[in-house]
């Protein structure tokens, strides 16, 4: 059996004024949907570096401590804690601590070499973070160490705080740091 041939009249269509206009129409919403689909990337990109600065924020200010202002520095790593976290850093941080830092003369640097999102929802997310961390006191020679951050953030509010955190001491160090 054969298949009925089914004839376009192309002639009769490009020569009419309905041709253009379908292709205005096809064109512009290529156009709308290529624009929606950006503006919707363009949204978690935002969404991603607002974590992603905050948890930066964070982790210096966790890692980066000295015994002439830790007041200063338990207060900014208190802005950034909500939950049972911020019950964990008010009772780590008690007066006693800070009386022994500032006695020991401690000094903590930093250096953040990864920082990644590895989870993220509307109202969560999970990062993680490798960090070489060096600490100084009036008391000894530097320490030094590769520690993992884990932290769990949520959104409160308009703004991302921490929740959880999770330091792991991965190795400790014997020789001279990673910056030279």
């Amino acid at each position: 059996m054969k298949r009925p041939r089914i004839r376009i009249p192309w002639r009769r269509i490009t020569s009419g004024r309905a041709l253009p206009w379908v292709l205005a129409v096809v064109f512009l919403a290529t156009t709308l949907v290529n624009w929606w689909l950006l503006h919707e990337d363009n949204q978690d990109d935002a969404s991603v570096a607002a974590v992603t600065d905050t948890a930066a924020g964070f982790i210096h200010a966790f890692t980066n401590y000295n015994a002439q202002d830790i007041e200063q520095n338990v207060a900014t790593i208190q802005s950034y804690a909500v939950g049972g976290f911020a019950s964990q850093v008010k009772a780590t941080f008690n007066q006693a601590t800070i009386d022994r830092i500032k006695a020991t003369g401690v000094h903590v640097t930093g250096t953040t070499w990864n920082l990644a999102v590895h989870d993220m929802s509307e109202a969560a997310a999970h990062i993680r973070s490798l960090v070489y961390e060096t600490l100084t006191t009036t008391r000894g020679s530097p320490t030094t160490e590769w520690v993992q951050f884990e932290l769990e953030m949520v959104l409160a509010g308009d703004a991302w705080k921490v929740d959880d955190v999770k330091a792991n001491i991965l190795e400790p160090s014997t020789g001279p740091s990673p910056t030279g």
